[in-house]
């Protein structure tokens, strides 16, 4: 699932104009690893980031609080911490703000029960919308 949305999100962020913000390594990622570029490219953005041990976790799995906070953050969208429109994402919560600032640009929604869930993995759907609504990708597949 990382592989897959870092690749998408490589793509789109390959055609901004972003700028080189810091360079980082991670003790699991070595220089040959065959994500190495586009890890080191992202967190270059400042879109991505490594856990405090030092490691990255290429082959995790990707929450819907941290989608909300790497869409946020190429958006450069308010990510300082506040209250939700959800009942799950407090004030405190480390994506609150990135997580407002989504839903109020119309990237991601809720459930009908007012929640988001975002320590739940974002599905591959899911990402797609977020993704299609946050890079206005209209363009639909023959397939």
């Amino acid at each position: 699932m990382r592989k897959w949305v870092m690749y998408i999100l490589v793509v789109v962020f390959m055609c901004s104009g972003f700028t080189n913000v810091h360079v980082s390594t991670f003790s699991d990622i070595p220089a040959k690893h065959r994500l190495y570029d586009k890890i080191i490219y992202l967190v270059n953005k400042g879109v991505v980031s490594g856990g405090s041990n030092g490691t990255f976790k290429a082959e995790g799995i990707v929450t819907r609080a941290e989608a909300a906070i790497m869409i946020g953050r190429s958006l450069q969208l308010d990510g300082g911490r506040t209250s939700t429109v959800f009942t799950d994402v407090k004030a405190a919560h480390g994506a609150s703000g990135y997580t407002q600032s989504a839903f109020e640009s119309g990237i991601i929604q809720g459930f009908p029960d007012g929640s988001f869930k975002p320590n739940e993995k974002v599905t591959r759907g899911q990402m797609a919308i977020f993704l299609s609504r946050a890079f206005d990708l209209t363009e639909e597949s023959a397939i």
